[in-house]
């Protein structure tokens, strides 16, 4: 009769473990890419010269977004809900000591924080005032979604 300790079991077992685990982590297989033809547009039309990842349901969102912290607290969003034929963003920049551009990019997402649309737009403010801004986004909205303020530049 073979006796087998517990320590040797322990140990088999965990090797059998780590054997399991490299088998399903190392698939080998790279994340899907975009089409090269594939660009980020909102419907303002700008484009993001960067990568994009493309979310399920081919919503096509940039990968990186123009942010600038500094910029980011002159910009406050007031008001997300639909709008005619889809889903709207809207709030105020305010340029304090002078003139500024600012390129506002909104994501419109549901409450699980997926991706189902974005939007940009670009305002100037004069020093010392306050401008209203808006991205409107075509899409067939079924409940709510959050108006995510993505990034200022």
């Amino acid at each position: 009769m073979t006796t087998i300790s517990t320590r040797t079991r322990v140990t088999a077992l965990g090797a059998l473990v780590a054997l399991a685990l490299t088998a399903c982590g190392s698939g080998g297989e790279e994340p899907t890419k975009p089409r090269p033809d594939q660009e980020a547009t909102s419907r303002q039309g700008t484009t993001e010269p960067d990568a994009v990842s493309v979310k399920p349901g081919d919503v096509t969102i940039p990968a990186k977004v123009p942010n600038r912290p500094g910029k980011r607290g002159a910009v406050e969003t007031t008001e997300c809900g639909p709008s005619a034929g889809g889903w709207q963003a809207a709030g105020t920049a305010t340029a304090r000591d002078k003139a500024q551009e600012f390129v506002i990019t909104v994501f419109f997402t549901t409450e699980h924080a997926t991706v189902v649309q974005w939007g940009r737009t670009q305002v100037s403010v004069a020093a010392g005032q306050s401008a209203r801004w808006q991205v409107d986004v075509d899409l067939d909205v079924r409940g709510e979604l959050r108006c995510v303020l993505r990034g200022v530049a």
